[in-house]
């Protein structure tokens, strides 16, 4: 069906749905061992610092500060988890969870899509059923209207009678108009779940 491959809300759950096989990736990976690798480089700079005797004191310049003061580290840390109150588990199992919800609720997308792209095509064959059934009841009701119209243009009708058989004929002339435009709302909406873009 097309219109899984183009609607907004199957690629939202779609995406949902990997973003929890990934969390449950990341879960399961806080079993494993990590190895932590860190540097760092300092210096410092004092304006009241100087160089030279007591007696005769002079300025220390601001980078030749920098560059004599300074400071490197090197750190590498491991940790291994080796009891950690069951958050390890009870994570990966909050993760596992979620990643069921998240199908869950994507096959639920899925299936709300399906029913919509259903009723849509079945209110389209609907739709054109009835556009034709009211041709059909237009033509009958101008045949009769124009056979009223002679005979009250005879004498042999009614002036009531006439005007409901032109209240007839007009009302099918507008439920014609209104099937025509009916149907091609519904195939709008059909023409919405393909993908396709709606014009008139």
């Amino acid at each position: 069906m097309k219109a899984l491959s183009v609607q907004p809300q199957i690629t939202s759950a779609s995406l949902k749905t990997q973003a929890s096989q990934y969390n449950l990736k990341v879960s399961r990976g806080a079993r494993y061992p990590r190895l932590n690798l860190g540097a760092s480089l300092g210096s410092n700079y004092a304006s009241s610092r100087t160089q030279g005797s007591a007696v005769n004191p002079q300025n220390y310049p601001f980078f030749e500060q920098i560059w004599n003061n300074l400071g490197q580290s090197v750190n590498l840390n491991l940790s291994i988890p080796i009891y950690s109150q069951r958050s390890i588990k009870s994570n990966i199992d909050r993760a596992s969870i979620n990643l069921l919800n998240m199908q869950l609720n994507e096959q639920n997308t899925k299936n709300q899509l399906r029913k919509s792209v259903e009723q849509a095509y079945t209110d389209l064959r609907a739709a054109i059923n009835k556009y034709n059934a009211t041709k059909e009841q237009l033509a009958a009701a101008e045949l009769s209207y124009q056979a009223a119209e002679q005979k009250y243009n005879v004498g042999l009708m009614h002036a009531t009678d006439f005007l409901i058989e032109k209240n007839t004929y007009f009302k099918a002339r507008s439920n014609l108009v209104q099937a025509k435009y009916e149907n091609i709302f519904k195939s709008k909406i059909l023409d919405f779940y393909q993908g396709k873009p709606v014009t008139f």
